[in-house]
């Protein structure tokens, strides 16, 4: 059988298992590059009235890496205001995304600066407030790079809940260890992913939706972002039997994707 370490996860597990660590920022990178096909992303998170902080800031270029950095501190430092896509927002709970943004921009100073001047092409915006916080991811592509497509744009919009419930509750890790005195959890990603295993299936055996042992133990896999193969690997069954086990699991939760297994799985983390 192979073990956790040896079966390689798609980066939404890599995702969960950086949730509160100091990775975190590199595996929400892995995972936009891979499901979104970008070099470039950045996540600020706005509470209350105070001004906005930086979660994720990452590029494969370390000429713009250099420059985000610097435009990141310019935009938390009070450039925020002029940002046009936060003035559209409604002030109350809810999911935004945007794609004409920078493109819809007018010429003028902010355009010039977060823009032209670090060569952005295209980006694709996901916002959403939730429980007094506002976050705000961008997914950005080069001048010389192709624009996002309609389905790629849709496969954002698919995703949308996971890049959300992650970050929400990476910011609510960090504020728990900052505030408590609670001993350090696990160092490694793949100690941290054999924990949040465990917390999960013992979930979802306790979510009295009438799970075996098995179908519980494969949807904690699946919920890290195993494949079929992996955890056909993992637990020395064909992948015909996980797919079954699987299509039992969903049936009894009332599910019918990875994502919504994801997200329920974030959760419990709270």
């Amino acid at each position: 059988m192979m073990t956790l370490a040896a079966a390689a996860a798609e980066p939404v597990g890599q995702l969960i298992s950086s949730i509160g660590a100091g990775d975190f920022a590199a595996s929400f990178h892995a995972f936009a590059m891979r499901r979104f096909g970008v070099n470039r992303c950045h996540v600020f998170s706005f509470s209350q009235r105070a001004r906005p902080t930086c979660v994720v800031l990452q590029s494969r270029s370390a000429w713009v890496s250099k420059a985000a950095r610097t435009l990141a501190t310019d935009y938390m430092g009070g450039d925020y205001h002029l940002d046009p896509l936060l003035k559209q927002l409604d002030p109350v709970d809810g999911l935004w995304i945007a794609n004409d943004h920078p493109r819809g921009l007018r010429s003028g100073y902010f355009r010039g600066k977060y823009y032209e001047y670090s060569r952005i092409g295209d980006e694709i915006s996901v916002l959403a407030r939730v429980k007094g916080r506002l976050i705000y991811a961008g997914f950005c592509r080069q001048e010389d790079e192709t624009p996002f497509t309609q389905q790629e744009f849709q496969s954002v919009c698919t995703e949308a809940p996971i890049v959300v419930s992650s970050v929400i509750r990476h910011l609510e890790v960090l504020d728990l260890q900052r505030t408590t005195s609670v001993p350090g959890g696990p160092d490694t990603a793949e100690e941290r992913r054999r924990v949040f295993f465990g917390k999960v299936r013992d979930a979802l055996l306790d979510s009295r939706q009438g799970l075996t042992s098995r179908e519980a133990e494969i949807c904690a896999y699946i919920a890290q972002g195993y494949f079929v193969s992996a955890i056909a690997q993992i637990l020395g069954i064909s992948p015909n039997t996980v797919c079954t086990y699987r299509k039992r699991a969903y049936r009894k939760l009332g599910i019918s994707r990875q994502n919504e297994l994801f997200t329920g799985y974030i959760n419990l983390l709270s």
